[in-house]
């Protein structure tokens, strides 16, 4: 009797120890892949995940594969990101109040949260596989219709030293590389020949970065036409701005803008704006 107790009892701490083991694996799982909420300070810059412990907000459970970090601004106030590897920065985005944004991350890229403000967000993590498409990328085949000459076409740009917009005509022969992810812009301008340029548009292998800048938006235009969207935090007139570009591309119609919200300002200048048609 005494052997067979001994052996339920060793039995049911067994099955206890289990549990616990389970609850506790349970408990981590969801602590790694779930939500985390946290505040920013004013002026204050973040590492979210790659810098190690002590100096992360959170963990990227998947920073040894390419990942997906799901970013909510819950707060009042905008904040910016960075994403950055081996200190290199490698795209940057705004992310207004309410807003959600999904970042592409590749293996041990490193992701930041600048806030001149108070603000507040959330972020989780997940894997990408075939089952998680990043909302905003693009393919080599969004590039195609692009090819070839767009012989009527027009670049008006805000000239800076009288504060007025100035037209002229332009022209471009768009020439792609054999996997599409490049394309070459030889851009002609008939009136002022010497300021003809060639200009090239970098589409990254996953599809997420257009000339190393984070695509913010993907939007189908009721014509069939795709309108792109980046932003990034650069300079303009030698002043630190904001800086946008829309890249809207259609079988007649290809329109790349350029505009500009410096520091100390509240609305968005159009910088130059190329359109071609054919």
């Amino acid at each position: 009797m005494s052997i067979a107790r001994s052996s339920n009892k060793q039995k049911s701490l067994k099955m206890k120890k289990t549990i616990f083991l389970i609850i506790i694996l349970f408990f981590i799982g969801s602590q790694m892949s779930g939500q985390v909420i946290f505040d920013l300070d004013p002026s204050q810059s973040m590492s979210i995940t790659g810098k190690g412990p002590g100096q992360d907000a959170t963990k990227n459970p998947y920073s040894y594969t390419n990942s997906l970090a799901i970013i909510e601004n819950i707060g009042k106030n905008d904040f910016v990101i960075r994403v950055q590897e081996k200190d290199r920065r490698i795209s940057t985005l705004t992310i207004k109040s309410n807003q959600v944004k999904e970042v592409a991350l590749s293996t041990n890229q490193e992701l930041y949260f600048d806030s001149d403000l108070k603000a507040r967000a959330s972020i989780e993590f997940k894997k990408r596989s075939n089952t998680i498409q990043v909302q905003n990328t693009l393919s080599p085949k969004d590039l195609k219709s692009l090819q070839g000459e767009w012989s009527d076409g027009s670049l008006t740009y805000m000239d800076y030293s009288s504060n007025k917009p100035f037209s002229m005509p332009a022209k471009v022969k768009v020439m792609r590389s054999k996997n599409g992810y490049h394309l070459t812009l030889d851009i002609q301008y008939p009136n002022e020949p010497h300021a003809n340029s060639k200009e090239k548009i970098r589409l990254s292998k996953d599809g997420t970065l257009l000339n190393k800048h984070l695509i913010e938006s993907r939007k189908e235009l009721p014509d069939g036409e795709l309108e792109i969207t980046t932003s990034y935090a650069g300079k303009d007139n030698n002043k630190k701005a904001m800086i946008r570009n829309i890249y809207i591309i259609g079988e007649s119609r290809f329109i790349i803008k350029k505009s500009v919200k410096f520091e100390d300002a509240t609305d968005w200048l159009l910088r130059n704006e190329y359109e071609f048609t054919r």
